[in-house]
């Protein structure tokens, strides 16, 4: 022996370190994609919340989540925002900022602001219901708003068009001064899916102002934009990671098969 390694032992050593590197790598991958995956899976039940409109479980009070359910009975909580507030009324041209409010279950094809709705005929008229008003500083309180699967021909009749009953077709509630005129104070809260298994009963809804103004207030803009509940790149991006996963583990097993070292007698 002269000493010196044989070259054909250093690629192979040199082989067998890059194959327990893609090992390496290709667990972490799959470990990382079964923790994106599960993340995923609760990605639809984020709370139906975007800082001044709160949807809450109408029989709980705890904050709803998404998906909802056809029929099910929730209570609208909203802070105290510049939207509708007295001041923004008067200069929409309501008098002393004296008017109802009106809530509307309206369409926003794939929960996206971009699809808030834009003009009456997106939202469905017969889910219509209103509150006295808001207080002075915009805030109110609206118990017992029923949640429809949209269309909904036999407890409501006659659809107007809007849809709301799958990831794609999601809705949003709308509040309004003026339902008729979009250029008039209004919010929309977070959008939410429906599904169509109902397990809940309709109650009559009922109306009072004044929710907690302690929440941060609306932009002055007339429509405040709903939380961002839409697909964050979870659901499709952990199939990928688990594929490449794999992959890096196959090439990397086979790899050290083949640059296993082996023994002469």
């Amino acid at each position: 022996m002269n000493g010196h390694a044989h070259p054909g032992h250093d690629r192979s050593e040199s082989s067998r370190r890059i194959a327990r590197t893609l090992q390496l790598l290709g667990a972490v991958l799959v470990v990382s994609s079964i923790v994106v995956g599960v993340f995923a899976s609760h990605a639809g039940a984020a709370a139906l919340s975007n800082g001044t409109v709160v949807l809450k479980d109408g029989s709980s009070g705890a904050v709803a989540t998404n998906p909802l359910v056809n029929h099910e009975v929730v209570d609208l909580s909203v802070a105290a925002n510049s939207t509708l507030s007295r001041t923004s009324l008067e200069g929409a041209g309501f008098p002393s900022g004296a008017v109802p409010i009106k809530v509307l279950e309206c369409s926003d094809i794939g929960g996206q602001e971009a699809n808030l709705p834009k003009k009456p005929a997106d939202c469905e008229p017969e889910t219509i219901d209103s509150v006295a008003g808001a207080q002075e500083n915009g805030s109110l309180y609206i118990k017992g708003f029923t949640i429809y699967a949209l269309p909904d021909t036999v407890d409501l009749g006659v659809s107007n068009g809007t849809v709301c009953d799958d990831a794609e077709h999601q809705c949003v509630l709308g509040l309004f001064s003026n339902q008729n005129d979009f250029s008039k104070p209004h919010l929309f809260s977070a959008p939410f899916q429906v599904t169509s298994t109902s397990t809940s009963t309709t109650a009559p809804s009922t109306s009072a102002s004044g929710a907690s103004s302690s929440a941060s207030g609306a932009s002055a803009e007339v429509s405040v934009p709903p939380a961002t509940l839409a697909d964050t790149g979870g659901p499709t991006l952990w199939p990928w990671l688990l594929g490449a996963g794999f992959v890096l583990l196959l090439v990397g097993s086979v790899l050290r098969y083949i640059r296993r070292p082996t023994y002469e007698d």
